[in-house]
């Protein structure tokens, strides 16, 4: 099977962000102290999308490596303020170093997250056109929303403000 690493801007470039749909992998919320991580629905599409937050990037790394099946990944691919990976036959995860706070980091989650829009538009064939930009956003709306909530529920079940 020929692997793909998608990093920021390649992601929507790409012609092959395959991935499997969502009840081959299930992935619960994760609430360790140096990592957390979630998945978000993709609406009407048949899959799931992943988050990763972490500022351990070794940690990360070992994760992507064997939730992607992708042992090229380097620690450099997470040199980044944020970056989405891909892998023909795995669903595409977001990886960002911590909860966002700043308008910064909230627009590095934004520019992400449009590549997860890119990736679940790849995979269901619905290019970016005139035609199709509701969809997409739709889809970019739908995924910010699922993942503002789980941030707030985690800043709850945790007291951080």
């Amino acid at each position: 099977m020929r692997k793909i690493l998608i990093l920021l801007f390649f992601c929507v470039l790409s012609a092959d962000c395959r991935f499997v749909n969502k009840n081959s992998r299930k992935v619960t919320y994760n609430d360790s102290k140096t990592w957390k991580m979630f998945n978000m629905t993709a609406a009407v599409y048949d899959t799931d999308v992943y988050v990763i937050i972490s500022e351990d990037t070794l940690q990360a790394l070992m994760f992507l490596r064997s939730f992607l099946q992708d042992t090229s990944l380097v620690t450099k691919d997470l040199d980044v303020k944020g970056v989405v990976f891909s892998n023909p036959g795995h669903p595409p995860v977001m990886w960002i170093p911590k909860i966002p706070r700043t308008p910064e980091e909230m627009g590095v989650v934004a520019h992400e997250m449009f590549h997860l829009v890119a990736c679940i538009m790849d995979y269901v064939n619905i290019p970016l056109d005139d035609s199709s930009e509701e969809a997409y956003a739709y889809m970019y709306s739908h995924l910010n929303e699922q993942f503002w909530t789980k941030i707030e529920e985690y800043k709850k079940d945790t007291n951080i403000p």
